[in-house]
């Protein structure tokens, strides 16, 4: 049986090289190992600067799945608002047209998807449209994290359903 090819969008990112910086695409291993120990085949999605929107359907075809990666904020006027910087830090904007693209084209006949971070506010936006870069002011405890903040490994155990669910014999 084939193993189930998951796409994974990467990020644009600056590297410093020797001569200043070099614009790069960017990906975490995690996620790539995460995909990899479930039994996926990680295809990591990249866009071309200037065709990021008509790169964002090629993959529709290709891929069983779509793992949005996180890592940055989507810009605000993507649901409406300005950009308030006391709450929006880390934006690549470069992400959000082409994956907004990709869900548009997904939704109708496309692999699931499924978001990190980023993207779980992106999927509200493209899908519910309903969204605040503000906490609720009625939110208790509310945390402002730091931009690089400690990773945890986590294990999830599948119950039997789950386990069916995704195809996969229980043993």
């Amino acid at each position: 049986m084939r193993r189930p090819r998951i796409g994974i969008r990467s990020r644009s990112a600056p590297v410093p090289v020797a001569e200043g910086t070099l614009a790069s695409h960017r990906l975490g291993l995690a996620f790539t190992r995460a995909l990899d120990s479930v039994g996926g085949v990680p295809v990591v999605l990249t866009a071309v600067e200037g065709h990021e929107e008509e790169d964002a359907f090629e993959p529709i075809g290709a891929v069983d799945g779509i793992l949005l990666s996180g890592l940055t904020d989507i810009h605000p006027a993507t649901y409406g608002q300005a950009l308030d910087r006391e709450w929006i830090h880390d934006l690549d904007t470069s992400r959000d047209r082409p994956e907004l693209a990709l869900l548009a084209r997904a939704r109708g006949a496309g692999p699931p998807i499924l978001g990190v971070h980023r993207d779980l506010r992106l999927l509200n936006a493209a899908y519910v449209g309903a969204l605040d870069q503000h906490p609720a002011p009625f939110a208790l405890g509310t945390l402002r994290h730091p931009e690089q903040t400690a990773r945890r490994e986590a294990t999830l155990r599948m119950d039997r359903a789950l386990v069916e669910a995704a195809g996969r014999r229980h043993g």
